[in-house]
């Protein structure tokens, strides 16, 4: 992609040149390159406004909210997030919603903003748009587990990882893999959390080096502190390399298993 979008003139083809753009920003964004993210994303939204293509703009644009919410420029994205829902609201692009829905969830989320997050991912999830239904789901999960509600986290990871894994959705599967390692942690299952964790970072990195959402970030750092905690470095590294060391399916094997009951 970086290839094409260096050497393919800009006037030509430009419909081309915009689904190139999308794929290399949501890639980059995802692999943690937020700089080069931003660039595409920003070519992109010029180029979609000099076409007058309003059903690319809201695309654009809450793929230009992504980089500052990995960034954790919260303010900013949220500007661009508002922006871009309004948009596809007004057009009446209803697939269009999901993405800048769950990106306002999300700064709602990390804000502590309980409400305004599940109302959020809550309707995200009843948009069944553009593959955010997982994503809903893995957040609405770590809501109830901030509200102690381990059962009805379980049922939202499970669910997620159930989907993710039938698809072969690979990044939404560690990511969801992460999150009952995180119900792990909150039941005081050390073990199946440091290996559940070890699993998911693996599994990222053979991706490619990509990183969790930003609440799924966050519920990563807790976990490895929590862990290395209770378990102490020795016993910690051992669980967690195990981890590391698991294929997919039994990374998935694993954390299906992992209920949030005591025992």
């Amino acid at each position: 992609l970086r290839r094409f979008l260096d050497r393919a003139p800009v006037e030509q083809q430009a419909w081309l040149r915009l689904r190139a753009l999308w794929s290399a920003a949501w890639l980059a964004n995802w692999s943690g390159e937020t700089a080069t993210a931003r660039a595409y994303a920003t070519e992109g939204l010029a180029l979609a406004e000099a076409r007058q293509d309003e059903a690319l703009l809201p695309r654009f644009l809450f793929l230009s909210a992504a980089p500052a919410l990995q960034d954790g420029d919260l303010v900013a994205a949220q500007v661009v997030a508002e922006h871009a829902l309004a948009l596809a609201r007004r057009i009446g692009l209803i697939g269009e919603q999901s993405f800048p829905l769950m990106q306002l969830g999300t700064i709602a989320h990390l804000r502590g903003q309980v409400g305004g997050a599940s109302a959020a991912y809550r309707e995200a999830l009843a948009l069944r748009g553009r593959n955010n239904r997982q994503w809903a789901l893995r957040n609405l999960g770590f809501l109830a587990l901030e509200g102690e509600q381990p059962d009805e986290a379980y049922g939202c990871f499970h669910e997620a990882l159930v989907e993710t894994w039938s698809l072969r959705q690979d990044s939404a599967v560690v990511e969801n893999v992460n999150a009952l390692a995180a119900l792990a942690r909150e039941r005081g299952q050390w073990q199946p959390a440091a290996r559940l964790l070890g699993a998911a970072d693996a599994g990222l990195e053979r991706l490619g080096g990509g990183l969790p959402e930003p609440v799924g970030r966050r519920e990563r750092k807790r976990t490895l502190a929590a862990a290395r905690e209770h378990l102490g470095e020795p016993a910690f590294a051992a669980a967690y390399a195990a981890g590391r060391a698991l294929a997919l399916e039994q990374a998935v094997q694993e954390a299906m298993a992992t209920d949030g009951h005591d025992g």
